[in-house]
């Protein structure tokens, strides 16, 4: 029973050091400012007069090893979806092809993955939170067999803001991407959907990339909304993008005040709980 308090602390200790990602790099494009976050490999540098590129049509997620013939140039950074692959690898894919890196978008197709006979489906709290906005979709208007979501055709139903949307919560609700998720395998054609996450993560290296070299490479993530924005500037070739990190102190000393109190609450309550074994055992040593 004594180590009850210790381990409570041990276990604060690791939740107050782990920290969600924030924004720490800043696009300008045409005077606009899209914040986004940069990933644990590649470069941090600044660049200028950038241009901004689509993926090649024929490997539309930058996943593909095969030959394509789109090239770009050392000046182009390429808008490209989430989904498929590691982030690494559709870095490194843009810059075998030329560019200098990627902006990758947050989407929902992304959450979901499967095969010709299986969907799996997004997860609980970390693609989505009912608690924000719970809907039940009886007999959408489009067929959700296996291989998994398609955007292109599914999109507008999941979008609160759209005219064909299924996605409608309670008006108690606060849904902030303003789109849902389904949640599990359908019955009887009745879809359970949640409000998704839209938010910046944290793009993590991939184990089978860590000897190549991305110290010239960029690569940043940025959410669903910012590419509602972002994905029409492709349509002018004359828009470019500078690129500069957001300066940012390493250590939060409110975080560090808040883990501290928490710490703090924890140990107490561990400590005033075990009251009653602590006269216990006192009683028995005596």
């Amino acid at each position: 029973m004594k180590r009850q308090p210790f381990l409570a602390l041990v276990i604060s200790l690791f939740l107050g050091l782990v920290s969600s990602k924030v924004p720490d790099a800043e696009i300008y494009i045409n005077g606009n400012l899209y914040r986004g976050s940069y990933g644990n490999f590649g470069s941090r540098a600044s660049f200028e007069g950038l241009s901004l590129q689509e993926p090649p049509s024929d490997d539309p997620r930058l996943c593909s090893d095969n030959s394509t013939s789109t090239s770009y140039t050392s000046n182009d950074i390429v808008l490209v979806p989430r989904g498929t692959c590691s982030f690494e690898s559709k870095m490194l894919r843009a810059h075998g092809l030329g560019a200098v890196g990627v902006i990758i978008y947050n989407n929902l197709e992304s959450r979901y993955s499967g095969n010709d006979t299986d969907v799996i489906y997004p997860s609980k709290q970390l693609d989505y939170e009912c608690a924000n906005g719970q809907a039940r979709i009886q007999n959408p208007p489009f067929n959700f067999d296996p291989p998994a979501y398609n955007g292109t055709t599914m999109n507008s139903y999941m979008e609160m803001d759209s005219e064909t949307t299924r996605c409608q919560f309670s008006s108690d609700d606060v849904c902030d991407s303003r789109r849902c998720l389904f949640t599990a395998q359908p019955s009887e054609r009745i879809y359970t959907a949640c409000c998704a996450w839209d938010i910046h993560v944290t793009m993590s290296w991939d184990s089978e990339l860590k000897a190549v070299d991305t110290s010239h490479m960029v690569a940043i993530f940025v959410t669903m909304e910012q590419s509602e924005q972002l994905v029409p500037l492709l349509l002018d070739p004359s828009n470019t993008a500078d690129i500069q990190a957001r300066p940012y102190p390493r250590l939060n000393a409110s975080s560090f005040l808040l883990w501290m109190l928490g710490t703090f609450v924890v140990g107490f309550a561990s400590w005033y709980s075990a009251k009653e074994y602590r006269s216990t055992n006192s009683h028995l040593s005596n």
